[in-house]
């Protein structure tokens, strides 16, 4: 997921000036990308990890549904993937935190991974306050 990550994040205008990144890269990122996701699909399907990534980008640049019970579910089904917590945030502002956003941020914060960076600058920009989030236990 970190080089679909590196390729999606390398597609955002913002970030592609900020670092002075050539047209041709920026082109190349979107058809990688895409490509990515189209292998994703395919070939990871059922994975938990493949669908949530595949279907968050898609909500985050195409507008396509991702529906919060579909990331509770993801989260049922391989426990020790975390990342669903990451959209159920922005997707239900306002309602009480629990650990999983927690948990997810401290994980992330110990990772020098472009996934990582982009969860960790996620959840700091949706909850300022590290004080709205209950800490994990432990």
């Amino acid at each position: 997921m970190n080089l679909t990550t590196l390729y999606w994040q390398a597609t955002d205008y913002g970030v592609s000036v900020g670092i002075g990144m050539t047209g041709d890269f920026f082109a190349f990122s979107a058809d990688r990308l895409s490509a990515l996701l189209a292998v994703g699909r395919e070939r990871f399907a059922g994975m938990p990890q493949a669908e949530f990534w595949t279907r968050y980008i898609e909500w985050a640049e195409y507008g396509r549904p991702l529906e919060v019970a579909e990331c509770r579910e993801w989260l049922a089904r391989a426990s020790q993937f975390k990342d669903p917590p990451l959209y159920i945030l922005m997707a239900t502002p306002g309602a009480p935190r629990d650990g999983d956003i927690a948990q997810l941020l401290a994980e992330c914060r110990g990772q020098d991974t472009k996934r990582a960076h982009y969860i960790v600058s996620i959840i700091e920009s949706a909850m300022p306050s590290n004080d709205q989030i209950t800490q994990p236990p432990g």
